[in-house]
């Protein structure tokens, strides 16, 4: 992982510098040597680097420790929409419940008068000279829900 490192060898509650010299060669091994990084503040900084002496924010950003927020997401801006793949994939899991919950349109062939599948016999009300009534059922049981 990253590390920050920082030594004071003005602090009088650790010995950070000696202990720094100690601690150094450690965290390079465990971290690997381009993510320690060692500020030594000198010796007119003690253990509170909060004091005003030192702008420990901009340590901080200018650390390996550091990762800059992301952008803002524009949620509507951004959106692209899914690739043919990516819905087939999708809807793979849900093929078996559609064909069991899904719409079936029949109607009846003027001509024979037999039921068939889908709207083709379904009369024009302008050929026929009067209103045509659709008539849906429910789903038994609203499994599609």
């Amino acid at each position: 992982p990253p590390t920050l490192l920082v030594l004071s060898g003005g602090d009088r509650l650790l010995a950070s510098a000696s202990e720094g010299d100690v601690l150094r060669p450690l965290l390079e091994r465990r971290c690997g040597g381009k993510r320690v990084q060692v500020v030594d503040l000198g010796d007119d900084v003690g253990h509170a680097p909060l004091d005003g002496r030192t702008d420990l924010a901009a340590l901080l950003k200018a650390s390996p420790v550091y990762t800059p927020p992301p952008r803002k997401r524009d949620y509507v801006g951004d959106w692209a929409p899914p690739s043919l793949e990516v819905l087939e994939d999708g809807s793979e899991g849900i093929e078996r419940l559609a064909s069991i919950v899904s719409p079936v349109f029949c109607s009846v062939d003027p001509a024979s008068h037999a039921r068939t599948f889908g709207l083709a016999g379904v009369p024009d009300p302008a050929e026929v000279g009067r209103p045509v009534i659709l008539v849906g059922n429910h789903q038994l049981l609203a499994l599609d829900l």
